[in-house]
């Protein structure tokens, strides 16, 4: 059987005042996750843990991102990430760059 996607969500975050890829990265992908409900896994008699769960963030500098940093904040499935450059590097006078980071959450199950 293969991998299908079943879902994919979309998220923006951005870290304002640290310039932390990892951080603004983590919260597009919370944003991405913050207001769904996968009754479909159930429905196809699966469970949270058949998840495969593949996240794709854009930042500026994607070779900062921590994987773990960004990938704890999902509950379920076997996790994966791929960061590419992409996002947002905004100047702040006097301080750390704003950090804008975008994330495609795809949620897939074997059929």
């Amino acid at each position: 059987m293969a991998q299908k996607p079943m879902v994919i969500e979309m998220g923006t975050g951005m870290d304002v005042h640290g310039g932390d890829v990892t951080k603004a990265a983590r919260r597009a992908v919370e944003a991405a996750i913050r207001h769904n409900g996968l009754p479909l896994v159930r429905q196809l008699d699966k469970g949270p843990d058949d998840m495969r769960v593949d996240v794709l963030v854009g930042v500026p500098r994607p070779d900062e991102v921590r994987a773990d940093g960004v990938l704890d904040v999902l509950p379920f499935g076997t996790k994966s990430l791929k960061a590419v450059p992409g996002g947002l590097e905004v100047p702040f006078p006097g301080g750390e760059p704003i950090i804008m980071a975008t994330a495609a959450v795809t949620v897939s199950l074997e059929l």
